[in-house]
């Protein structure tokens, strides 16, 4: 984050006064108590999201994480009171439609080959629980920063870079934190033996967490300068085109005879044609909404 909000700083350079860097530093320090309690709920919700794959498995969380429009709708009317179109709600419907049928309409041999084993019904309820808690999670924290970055008081004194880069700072002491009293005490189980079992190189492993800091940096930058510029429900609405990215790129990296899953097949194809048929629904509602002005577009 704190990256990503530098890098905003750098390509959109704000042109504030002296007087105006004054006034946003003392709105900075208004939010601060706001900012860490954001902070650690985005801490939260990163921890918890691996516990929720781990016990309802990753074809069920993708299911429930589908529902993140129906939450984001519902917080930004609850916390900002914007709301969304009928239109914006039939192509929102299209989208979790979309995504959920990935997996409920999933062929039974596929099915079988990716879930391998049944957990038990307590772990996979356990599971859900934990998936809506993230999705809702995420979505209460960007909704409460577009409520920050969009406000009147905020257009003069706030820019994203500057939020951005509060929250990740923020976020990086409770992570470097939890690194010396729970990772660093046990390194040896939960990194150096892990390693060795899976034969993984340490040069291997630097390099993914490289990869992985610049994508993350980028994934941030776009995240909040949608937040700030358009809505939290575009934002989730717009992950839908995350997961068939996600699936053409394993069909092109991983899709071999062993890793049948990872292939594209026609039932992905049709399940993305309606993801993406509902997000492009979703821009046109937008656009004809912003048309009356009376309105409150979400």
């Amino acid at each position: 984050m704190v990256a990503a909000g530098l890098l905003m700083k750098k390509l959109l350079p704000s042109k504030k006064t002296p007087e105006e860097m004054k006034a946003e530093s003392e709105y900075l320090k208004e939010l601060s108590g706001y900012i860490w309690k954001l902070a650690l709920m985005h801490y939260f919700a990163s921890v918890l999201i691996g516990f929720a794959i781990a016990f309802a498995g990753s074809s069920l969380f993708q299911v429930c994480y589908s529902a993140g429009p129906i939450f984001a709708a519902s917080l930004q009317y609850l916390i900002l009171g914007k709301t969304v179109s009928y239109l914006q709600l039939a192509a929102i419907v299209v989208i979790v439609v979309g995504l959920a049928s990935l997996v409920l309409l999933k062929p039974k041999d596929a099915e079988t080959a990716t879930n391998g084993s049944e957990q038990t019904d307590s772990s996979v309820i356990l599971g859900v629980i934990f998936t809506f808690t993230t999705s809702l999670c995420y979505n209460f924290k960007n909704t409460v920063a577009q409520s920050i970055l969009q406000s009147d008081k905020s257009k003069l004194t706030l820019s994203p870079s500057v939020y951005l880069v509060e929250l990740g700072s923020r976020c990086v002491k409770i992570e470097l934190l939890m690194l010396l009293l729970w990772t660093t005490p046990r390194w040896m189980t939960l990194v150096v033996d892990p390693m060795k079992a899976a034969g993984t190189a340490y040069s291997t492993a630097l390099f993914h967490y490289i990869l992985l800091f610049f994508c993350t940096a980028g994934v941030n930058f776009s995240y909040y300068w949608i937040v700030a510029n358009s809505s939290v429900v575009l934002l989730s609405v717009l992950t839908g085109i995350n997961t068939v990215g996600a699936m053409t790129l394993s069909d092109f990296l991983f899709c071999d005879e062993i890793r049948q899953n990872q292939c594209m097949t026609v039932h992905k194809v049709q399940c993305s044609f309606v993801v993406v048929l509902g997000v492009i629904s979703y821009g046109a509602a937008s656009a004809l909404r912003s048309s009356t002005p009376k309105e409150k577009e979400a």
